[in-house]
């Protein structure tokens, strides 16, 4: 499934202006999700000025995945896999 097909997708494009020197070479290093999306830490390739960009981001992309580790496992493939251990 590509993105043009993904009507609710927000996508944004690096690197970025640099608001210091204004070149385009600002790359993220480093992002953290907060409730209205992502923040994403930039800097600039070429003066090393450093700023943060606040950026919205659709909900599904930020569904977080069920836990499987929660879920027990069954008592038939615990049993096959100590008898292969025992012998």
């Amino acid at each position: 499934m590509s993105r043009a097909s993904l009507p609710d997708t927000i996508c944004y494009e690096f690197p970025l202006e640099c608001p210091n020197c204004a070149a385009v070479s600002g790359m993220p290093y480093k992002a953290s999700t907060l409730e209205g999306g992502v923040a994403v830490d930039v800097r600039c390739k070429d003066c090393q000025h450093e700023w943060r960009c606040l950026l919205q981001s659709s909900a599904a992309v930020l569904t977080p995945k069920r836990d499987r580790r929660k879920t027990p496992r069954d008592s038939a493939s615990a049993k096959k896999r100590l008898t292969r251990r025992k012998s």
